[in-house]
């Protein structure tokens, strides 16, 4: 009994030392686990650099997975042998979305994080009130007569300055 039971933990210890042999890990964290749609979320990743053959690499604009979009990349350092991002991400889908697992290979070893999921809700509108104007009217003091006036007079100050 005392043989199985030392084989048994000398498995569970095998297997352990194997799953953490390699110490690489990409820590994602997120300030909030909902917005609103359209809302921004403070993201930050961590990874070591050491022995890494790939690496991430975020711009503004950039998309992660399908939902998320990068608003502003607010820093990149390497520290301390590891490389640190901190992001801004949205969403404009609404219901249950994941900002996927990040990977960085170290040799042929494939090292990724946890999706981390998120609540995209919706704003609440209020059907009953009328639209507002965003901005107000803008009402041009030239009217289309008074370009094409311009434009000529432009043009025969031009050709005159060539001719004379």
């Amino acid at each position: 009994m005392s043989q199985t039971f030392r084989n048994i933990l000398f498995s569970i210890f095998g297997v352990l030392l194997l799953m953490n042999s390699s110490g690489q890990t990409i820590e994602v964290n997120i300030n909030r686990d909902s917005i609103l749609i359209g809302e921004v979320i403070s993201m930050s990743i961590q990874y070591p650099i050491s022995n890494s053959t790939t690496s991430l690499d975020f711009i503004k604009g950039d998309s992660i997975g399908n939902s998320f979009e990068v608003f502003n990349v607010v820093s990149k350092d390497t520290l301390d042998g590891k490389t640190r991002f901190q992001l801004n991400v949205s969403s404009f889908d609404p219901g249950n979305q994941f900002i996927p697992s990040l990977s960085v290979y170290y040799d042929t070893n494939k090292v990724s994080s946890q999706q981390i999921p998120i609540f995209v809700s919706l704003v609440a509108v209020d059907t009953s009130k009328p639209f507002k104007d965003i901005h107000p009217t803008y009402d041009d003091p030239l009217t289309s007569a008074d370009k094409w006036e311009l434009f000529w007079k432009f043009i025969q100050r031009v050709w005159f300055i060539i001719v004379a």
